[in-house]
């Protein structure tokens, strides 16, 4: 799988129908759920991910969020940053530490996923909940990823 190919694949999702559920805010445990049985379908890597900040709103979250991880970052914290939509790229929507990652990782966790992504009998996530769920086997990869983009950054 190229790059484009896996990029084309998660943006493939944008067409699956936005359910009935989704336009009544009183059924959105119908959405956490369909969200909790993908992650389990991925082997629940939140849990392994120790504390995360998660920020919400109509505007102005991808500043916050930045900031956030700014900060925590100078404080000597791991970092990680899912933003959607993204900036201008969609190797943007991700960050481990101060580095976005690779094509070669994006292809790496789409090939991965993809199987999650198939439809199941308790429906899908669609886009926005497939890519929130693209953040967290991310991020518990930190150690794996970030290291290796220290080295790189470091050879530079």
């Amino acid at each position: 799988m190229t790059f484009s190919d896996a990029q084309q694949y998660l943006l493939s999702f944008c067409a699956i129908p936005r359910k009935e559920y989704m336009k009544e805010a009183k059924q959105c445990k119908v959405y956490l759920d369909r969200m909790q049985f993908f992650l389990d379908i991925i082997g629940n890597p939140e849990k392994r991910i120790p504390h995360y900040v998660h920020v919400t709103g109509t505007s102005g979250k991808g500043s916050v969020t930045s900031m956030i991880q700014a900060i925590l970052s100078k404080a000597g914290h791991k970092t990680g940053l899912l933003q959607s939509p993204h900036p201008t790229h969609i190797l943007e929507r991700w960050t481990v530490g101060n580095k976005h990652m690779s094509k070669k990782e994006f292809v790496d966790i789409i090939e991965e996923l993809k199987p999650a992504f198939l439809p199941r009998d308790a429906g899908e996530p669609n886009l926005v909940g497939k890519i929130v769920g693209t953040v967290f086997p991310i991020l518990a990869r930190y150690e794996e990823i970030g290291k290796r983009m220290e080295e790189e950054a470091k050879a530079r």
